[in-house]
């Protein structure tokens, strides 16, 4: 018996495969067993084919492949190389003492070509977690892989190649050529899309600073108002607010942008990710008929989801946001299994008054069913609501908005601040209410105007929590060691003053 080892994955989270080749005697035949799907089984024919095409001989014995843990289900044909180094290995044309510690992610064509897999970022991140010196991938995929630190990658054009270097007198891995230097992170400062920029948000003053308190909290938003106010067009212009990501948080953001295509990369920038109304449930939270992929808000992880004319989206698929809000999370069950993504993102949601446009012909009472698309929870779950109306040509003329790489390098500093605090949370929006209103500095007289405000039901405990955070974030913006009073106030103006649905 001879054995080659292939990763599974379940969401990011990688899981070693025993590939063992057993030669027998009975019924000429290739048996794969070990909760194989579809496209795994019909390996073994993709299998003969290649090893034909490298001259190899036919097999005249019963051949017999077990995928262990048995238990655990295996979909794709990413198992396609591992497989055939097993049987390379157990035909004794391939030295066995060469395949442990190595993991094979490929697919073989009939010719024998080795082909990509998608998701090979995560397989060579799972495969150098779990202690494996190399990994063994399609040529084109070899810079993706690359870009994880602490394994050997090598990059297969041809089933040959393996054939050829493995054979007795072989050259081994030695026959590979090094890797290809990967490409540098990018800088440090480098805004989300060069494309934009916070300065071309002109007339809204207020509005740009309720953005700039919200990214350095990591605070939830929704921008409401008047058609042309400049709401989608701040909304977009967040994510170039937040500073570069760190390695781990690009890592895991490169391993799910790998799931979903056929190339990732490690790219720090914080992701801003824009849906509109016909964004579906699957859409946003992931999901797929056999190999889950990572939604939107997945994808958005450490960034800036944005949700363009909210009240628009169906009800289901804005209430499905509410258990990755407060968890950092997504959960997808499936009959094979759960798979769960991480999904720890900024929310900005932009809404009109109405559905008529720039010119309304609605009822109060169109208004107010217009305004209950937006549930009572989900908006609970938003820090701050900002309405925004259409400036005035003086107010556009007089404004003088600084940049986004002026912005960013403010929100840097005052994050900075508040993990220097907080040495257990990133970001304000993180830290739990409990310790913010026992450990955080925060005078009795505001929190027993806090507790009037809620006793009074123009506040619940959630967004009483809410505004302590902002008042620590507004802090941090301004530079101070803990909320004034001033600060306090304008965070019970963000929470309170401008609320969505008021009539």
């Amino acid at each position: 018996m001879s054995t080659a080892y292939a990763i599974s994955l379940t969401g990011l989270r990688g899981v070693p495969v025993r590939v063992e080749a057993q030669l027998g005697t009975g019924l000429v035949q290739t048996t794969i067993v070990g909760l194989a799907d579809t496209a795994l089984r019909e390996s073994k024919e993709r299998l003969r084919s290649a090893l034909q095409s490298c001259q190899v001989p036919s097999l005249n014995r019963r051949l017999t492949i077990n995928l262990s843990p048995a238990s655990l289900p295996k979909t794709g044909s990413g198992f396609d190389l591992s497989i055939a180094a097993a049987v390379l290995s157990v035909r004794g044309l391939v030295d066995p003492e060469l395949l442990p510690g190595t993991v094979f992610a490929a697919e073989l064509g009939l010719d024998g070509t080795v082909r990509p897999i998608p998701g090979i970022l995560a397989h060579a991140w799972s495969a150098q977690d779990q202690g494996f010196r190399r990994i063994v991938v399609a040529e084109e995929s070899r810079a993706e892989a690359d870009q994880v630190q602490g394994i050997e990658v090598i990059g297969c054009r041809h089933l040959s190649q393996l054939v050829q270097a493995f054979q007795p007198g072989g050259a081994g891995w030695d026959q590979f050529c090094p890797p290809p230097a990967v490409a540098a992170d990018p800088v440090p400062g480098a805004l989300a899309d060069e494309d934009v920029d916070l300065n071309e948000v002109r007339g809204q003053p207020a509005a740009r600073w309720a953005a700039l308190v919200a990214a350095v909290g990591g605070h939830h938003l929704l921008l409401h108002g008047e058609a042309g106010s400049g709401k989608t067009l701040l909304a977009e212009r967040i994510g170039t607010l937040l500073p570069p990501l760190d390695s781990h948080d690009a890592l895991v953001l490169g391993a799910m942008r790998s799931a979903t295509s056929s190339g990732g990369t490690l790219d720090r920038r914080a992701p801003n990710q824009i849906a509109g109304p016909n964004t579906t449930v699957p859409a946003l939270l992931g999901g797929g008929p056999r190999l889950v992929r990572p939604g939107l808000i997945s994808l958005a992880h450490g960034g800036v989801l944005v949700l363009n004319e909210a009240p628009e989206f169906p009800r289901r698929v804005l209430d499905a946001l509410r258990g990755p809000l407060d968890n950092g999370e997504v959960t997808i069950r499936r009959t094979g299994g759960v798979v769960t993504f991480p999904a720890q993102f900024q929310l900005v949601l932009t809404a009109n008054p109405c559905g008529c446009g720039p010119r309304c012909h609605c009822t109060p009472s169109q208004r107010h069913r217009y305004r209950q698309r937006l549930s009572g929870p989900l908006l609970d779950r938003i820090d701050i609501q900002w309405e925004m109306n259409q400036p005035t040509l003086t107010e556009l003329e007089r404004d003088q908005p600084i940049s986004s790489a002026e912005a960013q390098q403010q929100v840097a500093a005052a994050r900075a601040r508040g993990r220097a605090r907080w040495s257990t949370w990133p970001l304000n929006a993180h830290v739990p209410g409990r310790f913010l209103r026992t450990e955080g500095s925060i005078p009795d007289s505001f929190l027993r105007v806090l507790e009037l405000t809620v006793s009074r039901g123009n506040l619940s405990l959630r967004g009483a929590d809410r505004i302590l955070r902002l008042a620590w974030s507004i802090a941090d913006l301004a530079g101070h060691q803990r909320p004034t009073a001033e600060d306090l106030s304008s965070a019970m103006t963000l929470r309170l003053d401008h609320p969505w649905g008021r009539s």
